[in-house]
């Protein structure tokens, strides 16, 4: 596990500056005169400071330069001699599973979807740990950059099933009486229990349909928790239709923390309809459009926006229908003439997951 020693990072992504000639004196505690002991002074070349900025939404700004900047120290302006972006340090990731009753037809997903972001997303140096919730809170694997070690404690996840990893000290948050899904109290002990001590880029991520039943706090203290502990929250969204998914909190818990939320559905934009794709679970593929392996890679996240929204602006010859246009379309039922087949968000939501297949 990395400690604060070994990471003076901030958050996400953050900005490093380094500032010029600063002599930096380190007094002793202030004592009696005759046996106060000697003052420690060092004069340094380069001093770095770490900086994390959020807007009024909280979410992470990342187009800031030098200029944007001003240091000072004692009232006295500093040189910022040189400037970057911090964007490729180690990431300390907690991956959170919902294991609730809900989920019981759509463990198979989560685990496989738990698995494959890890994939994606881990680096040499990130580190990550496996919690699962229901009507307990489970830490299935500590912090760890054994990719077997956290593969098998994704595979240990069961519906409604304490698992033997041992429970998570609840501190302010008593676990024994909690009945339904603690999703909340996941989010809150993930940030206060194992996070608060870490340092560096920090991110919950969450396969969960969103819906809490029973958690000890609130979705805003879980929040707090976040923001307390310079966390980034994302969700993908993966919900039994039986059951459906809480978006409006999964998007309040992701905006509030400058994460994302994906509604991990590939079959939301009727996408297997005409194409294959790296989705062993669905065995009906479709053959008549191009392969959606790698398309992540292929094409740009804004190319992937036009096409969904109109393909005809890249081939007017093309069969795939027009997603979230609404002029100019032929035999189209009354009911619903002026009404895209997806949402602006539901667009953005199959963008970023498409944005994944890489």
């Amino acid at each position: 596990m990395r400690s604060v020693k070994k990471l003076l990072a901030a958050s996400v992504i953050s900005v490093f500056v380094v500032v010029l000639s600063v002599a930096l004196a380190i007094p002793a505690l202030p004592q009696d005169p005759q046996s106060q002991g000697p003052v420690i002074r060092t004069q340094v070349n380069l001093v770095n400071v770490f900086a994390t900025v959020r807007d009024k939404n909280k979410r992470i700004v990342t187009d800031l330069k030098q200029q944007d900047f001003k240091l000072q120290e004692d009232g006295q302006d500093q040189q910022i001699a040189f400037f970057s972006k911090e964007v490729t340090m180690p990431i300390t990731l907690a991956l959170l599973l919902d294991t609730s009753g809900s989920e019981q037809f759509m463990l198979g997903g989560i685990q496989d979807m738990g698995g494959r972001f890890l994939d994606r997303v881990l680096r040499k140096g990130d580190e990550a740990l496996v919690m699962s919730f229901d009507t307990d809170v489970d830490l299935l694997s500590d912090f760890t950059d054994d990719r077997g070690q956290l593969d098998r404690a994704i595979r240990k996840t069961r519906i409604n099933s304490p698992m033997s990893g041992g429970m998570i000290n609840p501190g302010p948050v008593p676990t024994s009486h909690v009945t339904g899904t603690a999703f909340y109290d996941a989010v809150y002990l993930a940030c206060n229990e194992k996070l608060n001590t870490e340092a560096g880029r920090k991110a919950i991520v969450v396969v969960t349909d969103a819906q809490d039943e029973g958690s000890k706090v609130r979705i805003e203290e879980a929040i707090e928790a976040a923001q307390r502990t310079d966390t980034v929250i994302h969700i993908l969204l993966v919900a039994d239709p039986h059951f459906g998914g809480n978006q409006g909190a999964a998007r309040k818990m992701t905006d509030e923390t400058g994460g994302r939320m994906i509604v991990a559905n590939h079959n939301t934009g009727l996408c297997l309809l005409c194409h294959s794709g790296p989705f062993p679970e669905d065995k009906f593929q479709g053959t008549m459009a191009p392969d959606l392996a790698g398309a992540g890679a292929r094409w740009s996240e804004g190319q992937l926006r036009l096409r969904i929204v109109d393909a005809s602006k890249f081939n007017p010859q093309t069969i795939m229908p027009p997603f979230y246009r609404i002029d100019h379309l032929v035999r189209v039922p009354p009911a619903y003439r002026g009404m895209p087949v997806l949402s602006a968000v539901e667009v953005e939501d199959v963008v970023a997951y498409l944005m994944t297949l890489k």
